[in-house]
């Protein structure tokens, strides 16, 4: 008979010893022999060590690689041979990363009155822990960029220590989330951070978007203006073919004082209109639209009459 002691879970990197408790040991002129095997077999997964090998008696041997593998002990003598395997867990060091590790998130300051979740269970969003401990790691999350409590708090029962917290961000900035892990079964640490960059979105303030003019007019100056000052703009225009005097103006800064036409033969009220865009940095409002009504001058044709004499 023989056994392979405990320990079943072991570290990378650690040495094992495989004590040989085969019975007849102690007695004399057995002309014992042993073959250790271990499978799967592999070269760089595990290696005998401390003047050992796979025929000694208990050899010592270190693993490299994380996984589970069977250890089987062959004994023979004069007598007879006997065999025995038992599994051995190679626990590894935990690890962490992000895939992604970032996010961007645009919103209007009327969208952020209800703030911004990030949910770390979503699997779009969540760590990747490797692991192959029966016990969690410790966690620990730290952010950078805000006040705890102020600029985001933790949500649904989660903390700083959940494996997968709820973090809700109620100010714009970017913010640094940093996860980090420490073994409890095996000694070791990793940590990776997550880039949350929380946006504002300029929203548009001009009212007065509809001007009514008659052909040859004058528009009213245009300014530009959102609730962020420091937006730029773009802009778009479309034009029906009898309005003339808008073309190879600049409108990008705002719609400047321009007089329009509406060309004859037209008889009807055509329109300019100019939608332009607000952008702060990576976010993008709505566009919003200047309408230009143009109502044609009245035209009185003058025909030649023939007059025919007596």
């Amino acid at each position: 008979g023989n056994a392979i002691p405990e320990p079943i879970e072991i570290c990378i990197g650690d040495t094992v010893n495989f004590d040989n408790l085969t019975n007849t040991l102690s007695i004399d002129c057995q002309n014992d022999s042993f073959l250790w095997s271990i499978s799967p077999v592999s070269s760089t997964a595990y290696q005998f060590v401390n003047n050992t090998d796979e025929d000694s008696i208990s050899p010592d041997v270190i693993f490299n690689e994380p996984g589970t593998y069977q250890v089987t002990l062959n004994a023979s003598n004069n007598c007879d041979q006997d065999s025995i395997t038992k599994p051995i867990t190679v626990l590894d060091v935990p690890t962490v990363d992000f895939i992604p590790s970032s996010l961007d998130i645009c919103e209007t300051i009327n969208e952020n009155t209800d703030c911004y979740t990030l949910d770390f269970s979503d699997p779009l969003l969540s760590p990747t822990y490797n692991f192959n401990s029966s016990q969690d790691p410790l966690y620990n999350w730290t952010i950078s960029g805000g006040v705890l409590g102020v600029d985001y708090t933790f949500e649904n029962g989660t903390s700083q220590d959940s494996k997968y917290p709820i973090i809700k961000f109620c100010t714009f900035g970017i913010y640094q989330l940093t996860v980090s892990i420490n073994g409890v079964s095996c000694p070791g640490s990793d940590n990776s951070t997550f880039t949350f960059t929380y946006e504002q979105t300029p929203i548009i303030e001009n009212n007065n978007l509809l001007q009514e003019l008659c052909s040859g007019d004058q528009t009213q100056e245009v300014v530009y203006n959102s609730d962020m000052p420091s937006a730029t703009y773009s802009y778009t225009i479309t034009a029906d073919a009898e309005i003339s005097g808008y073309e190879g103006i600049d409108f990008i800064n705002g719609i400047p004082i321009i007089t329009l036409i509406n060309s004859p033969p037209s008889h009807v009220t055509n329109n300019l209109t100019i939608p332009f865009t607000p952008t702060i940095v990576n976010c993008t409002g709505n566009p919003t639209a200047f309408l230009f009504t143009l109502t044609p001058t009245p035209l009185i044709p003058n025909p030649t009459t023939a007059i025919c004499s007596e």
